[in-house]
């Protein structure tokens, strides 16, 4: 269930990555774009002054360390996210890393996940990868498949967990009207008491099945 729930995510992903290519052959690529759009593809790409309208960015490794203003479509071997997403962030990689304040909905698969303590998603956000760390705010709820998750931040709203292995550490918090994890192994917490008993006394009708 998991491995399908993943391939569901990345395709999704996919669909993302393949309007990003369409946006590098569309006449905005070519320079007729009123908004300010920025495409770029390189070996090396990194994004050191503000972007005026959507973001769209392909090469082996991709900085953002400047905001965007609207949407950022990124792919590449590495990708950090350090800047501001003032919309939607679409993200694929090997290792992809946030640390910025993401004003949308974050969408992200990888090999290798981490959220930073000062990274910020305003809408939900939906993970896909190997290894995932969730630390910071998550204020719209998340939905997230993986093969070891680890959470150490603040998250409201909905929050669903495929994982064959989860951990709760002492600083994770939910806020949430409703969570779920589900793991075919032993989920397990920092310190006493059990997980089940931990996720619950961190939000509302929670439940580790």
């Amino acid at each position: 269930m998991i491995r399908n729930a993943i391939s569901s995510l990345l395709s999704r992903a996919a669909a993302c990555l393949a309007s990003l290519a369409c946006a590098f052959l569309s006449p905005s690529a070519m320079g007729f774009d009123e908004r300010a759009n920025v495409y770029v593809a390189g070996a090396d790409v990194r994004i050191e002054t503000p972007v005026n309208g959507d973001l769209y960015a392909a090469a082996g490794r991709v900085s953002v360390l400047e905001a965007v203003l609207g949407d950022a479509v990124v792919a590449g071997g590495s990708v950090d996210i350090a800047g501001a997403i003032r919309d939607d962030l679409r993200a694929a990689g090997g290792v992809v890393t946030l640390g910025g304040n993401i004003a949308g909905e974050a969408l992200v698969a990888g090999g290798s996940i981490a959220f930073g303590r000062d990274a910020e998603v305003h809408g939900r956000a939906w993970l896909a990868g190997g290894d995932i760390a969730v630390a910071g705010k998550l204020f719209g709820g998340l939905k997230v498949y993986g093969k070891n998750i680890v959470l150490l931040g603040e998250i409201r709203g909905p929050v669903e967990i495929h994982a064959e292995q989860i951990e709760i550490t002492a600083s994770a918090t939910t806020l949430a009207p409703s969570s779920s994890a589900r793991s075919p192994a032993a989920c397990c917490c920092s310190r006493p008491p059990a997980c089940t008993r931990s996720w619950r006394s961190r939000s509302r009708n929670a439940g580790v099945r």
